[in-house]
């Protein structure tokens, strides 16, 4: 016997339907999610700039190994260790089984990085190329670790400060040119795409070699004596900044040192592209402003 349902029911049914299709998806994204929750990430980093940009994306907990000199934060140096970031050990990595092993493309030896993707490692190579890859990086950090309520939220800090900074200080016409010192012997300083030498342009400031290409370029006392810096900043060894300071007082012909225009910075702020670094440019930017040639 054919069952004939009442205008009612059917319209009952028109009217349930999609609810019930709109729970069921409810349910089934909670249970995705829950598998997520499950399956936690176990994550490896091969650099210390790399360690602190997970800490910084709220992640921190899924590191179970990181890579010598990853001292930040404090809690880092608790990490077991699995090499350099120019020399790593694999059999260690293998121990562990990472979920995502987080490189440095230009860090990290392009040997290792082969080696570790035919064992079937999933290998995220990285590469900070401008001030706003921090942020970005970090956001992706977040995105890949289901961490993107904390990570979304301090990138657009370090987004507004770079911002911030960058409208307060370009429009200034005064431009002082800056040599950044980060070892003595030999004498080694910044080059163009270095990203110190972004923060010095977004200060207001010509890095003295910004036409050198290499990250990191030697160059001779000769040279900076000719190129006459209207600043020196001291990076490099906090414990060895002092006696650099005294050795540029050889040279009283240079603008700096007949102005006094010498400054030490705290350098392990400086010395790695991350969330500190960004947040510590405005007084980066302050010093500079301070010692401007008017």
């Amino acid at each position: 016997m054919k069952t004939t349902l009442l205008p009612q029911t059917n319209l009952l049914l028109s009217l349930l339907t999609p609810l019930l299709l709109f729970y069921t998806a409810i349910i089934q994204a909670e249970n995705i999610n829950n598998i997520n929750k499950k399956t936690k990430p176990r994550l490896i980093t091969l650099a210390p700039h790399l360690t602190e940009m997970v800490y910084s994306a709220g992640a921190g907990n899924l590191l179970v190994a990181t890579v010598n000199y990853s001292d930040y934060p404090k809690i880092a140096n608790k990490l077991p260790i699995v090499g350099d970031y120019n020399q790593i050990h694999i059999e260690q990595i293998i121990k562990l089984k990472p979920s995502l092993i987080i490189a440095w493309k230009s860090g990290n030896t392009p040997q290792d990085i082969q080696r570790l993707k035919k064992l079937g490692f999933n290998v995220w190579q990285t590469e900070i190329k401008q001030l706003s890859d921090i942020p970005s990086q970090i956001q992706q950090i977040g995105k890949k670790t289901n961490q993107q309520i904390t990570a979304n939220k301090i990138a657009q800090q370090l987004q507004q400060i770079l911002t911030t900074t960058k409208q307060q200080y370009q429009t200034t016409t005064s431009k002082p040119t800056v040599f950044y010192q980060i070892w003595d012997k030999p004498l080694y300083t910044v080059g163009k795409n270095q990203f110190i030498s972004q923060a010095i342009q977004l200060c207001g400031a010509t890095n003295l070699f910004e036409q050198i290409n290499i990250l990191a370029p030697q160059v001779s006392t000769e040279a900076v004596i000719k190129q006459n810096p209207d600043l020196i900043i001291l990076g490099g060894n906090q414990q060895k900044q002092s006696q650099w300071q005294k050795n540029w007082q050889q040279y009283p012909t240079i603008s700096a040192v007949k102005n006094k225009h010498i400054i030490k910075i705290k350098n392990s702020l400086y010395q790695r592209p991350t969330a500190r670094f960004i947040k510590a440019i405005p007084q980066l930017c302050k010093q500079i402003n301070q010692h401007r040639v008017n």
